[in-house]
This record gives structure tokens, sequence and C-alpha cells, in this order.
């Protein structure tokens, strides 16, 4: 979300008055969609709930009891909510694609070269961006790359808090600061023990130092094994090494008086 507010919904807004509406209308919106998917896995048997391949059954079951309430028949409220769940899927495959897109048309600019004109081109794009993708699905590798994935996204929501956390020490008020500072100490703090437990309890712990998957896992699976390993702590040491340097930058705004004074306006420094 940080990404596609900045990089897209900032450029779509009529006025800058909006971006409250809007952003803040859609948090709201996405909270409330994540109250009703706890309430749907929470209302059905636990044995129900467990691994990712369940969650469309799960949903739809859940969903079509939350539905009864209103007088729905199970019967249908079911297969609504799984073509709710599976409406969400389609519109995030679209948004990771067009993102994709986004990004790898920053990263080439004004293409020089024929790669690059292929790479920028609306159909190889759109090609470059979902072959890994078909890749991975029909390989069943995904699974290895599905925790580091979630990991990565708390990181970009820390990251988007630090960003504002940054730009708010400009200003005199300490409770703006705080209002964003340890919602981000909070997600980089959580989302830092995941990945290390990922990394050494998941892996270290439960593989390489179990005789039995050593003696029966495969090269692929090895190798899957320290891809994670590698991937969560670069992604740990990135989060650290972005909270330094946030910290660095809050610290030398607080240390210099920062800007905007009593009135309320920021008046960001040159950090």
């Amino acid at each position: 979300h940080s990404l596609v507010s900045s990089g897209t919904t900032s450029k779509q807004l009529n006025k800058e008055s909006d971006a409250r509406v809007i952003g803040y209308g859609g948090m709201l919106g996405e909270g409330l969609l994540a109250t009703v998917a706890l309430a749907t896995v929470a209302i059905i048997a636990p044995d129900v709930g467990g691994g990712i391949g369940l969650a469309l059954p799960t949903f739809a079951a859940g969903g079509g009891v939350i539905l009864s309430s209103f007088g729905i028949p199970t019967d249908f409220g079911g297969p609504f909510m799984a073509l709710v769940l599976v409406s969400f899927l389609l519109t995030s495959t679209d948004t990771a694609v067009r993102l994709g897109r986004y990004m790898m048309e920053e990263i080439v600019g004004t293409p020089e070269t024929p790669v690059e004109e292929f790479a920028t081109n609306r159909y190889g794009n759109a090609f470059v961006q979902s072959l890994p993708a078909y890749i991975l699905i029909t390989s069943g590798s995904w699974l290895t790359l599905w925790q580091l994935f979630g990991g990565a996204n708390q990181l970009l929501a820390a990251l988007a808090l630090l960003t504002a956390t940054v730009w708010l020490a400009n200003w005199d008020d300490s409770k703006q600061l705080l209002s964003t500072g340890l919602p981000m100490a909070l997600m980089t703090t959580i989302t830092s023990l995941g990945l290390l437990w990922l990394a050494f309890h998941d892996n270290v712990y439960a593989k390489f130092m179990n005789p039995e998957w050593m003696a029966s896992a495969g090269t692929f699976a090895m190798v899957a094994a320290v891809v994670q390993i590698v991937l969560a702590l670069v992604l740990v040491y990135l989060a650290l090494a972005l909270a330094k340097i946030g910290y660095d930058n809050i610290k030398d705004a607080r240390s210099s008086g920062g800007g905007g004074g009593r009135g309320g306006r920021p008046q960001p420094s040159d950090d």
C-alpha cells in the first residue's frame, strides 16, 4: 500500500486534501476486511483453519455462517464468500503485475537497446513479470518464499512508517512523532524476530540439525533452505540498518531544534 499510494495514487488525486479520505478510508476498509477474515476462521473448528491451502474453504464456510445470521442461507452465502476471496486474489495478481511493470519502467528509464525496449513494452514487460510467478507456482517452490514475502511486506510497512517518522521529527510536537514512531518500532521488532525464527528454528534447527531431514532431503530442498536463511538474515540486516539511519536522522532533527515552532507548521531540515 505504501508503494502504491506514493508512486501511483498520489499522482491520481484531484487535490491534496483527497489523500486523507482515500488513504485513511482505504486503510479502514482493509481493517474491516482483516476483521472479517479473522472472524471467518474463528467461528470454524480449529483443525479446519490450518494451512494456506485451506484458506478458500475456511473463508467460504466461515463467511457463510456469518451471512446466515443476516438470514442468508449458507448454501448461497458460502459460494458468495468464496467468490469474494477469489476476486481479491485476482485483483492482487493484477496489482502485482502492474507494480512490477511500473518498477521495471522506472529501472530501465529511456530504452536505448532492443532488450530495454522489450522490457518496457507493455506485453514484454508483462511477460517478464509473469514468468517467474508461473515458474514458482508450477514447481511448488512458491511455498519456500511465501514467509519471506510476508516478512518483506511487513518491513515495507515499517519503512513507510519510518519515512513518516523522520518527516514528523521536524515538528515541535513529540506526540505526533510517537504516533508513527511506536508502530514503526513494533513492526520492525516483531517482523525481525519472525524472520530470525524462520532462519534459525525452521531451517537451521529443524532441518540442518535434524539427521532424518538431512538424510532424506534432496539438493533442491537444501538449496531452498539455504536461500531462506540468507534472505531472512538479509531482510533483518536491512531492517536494522534502515532503523539506525532513521534514528540518526531523527536525533539530528531534534537536536537542531526541528522546525515549525509552536504553530505546528513543519519546516523540514536539510536531512
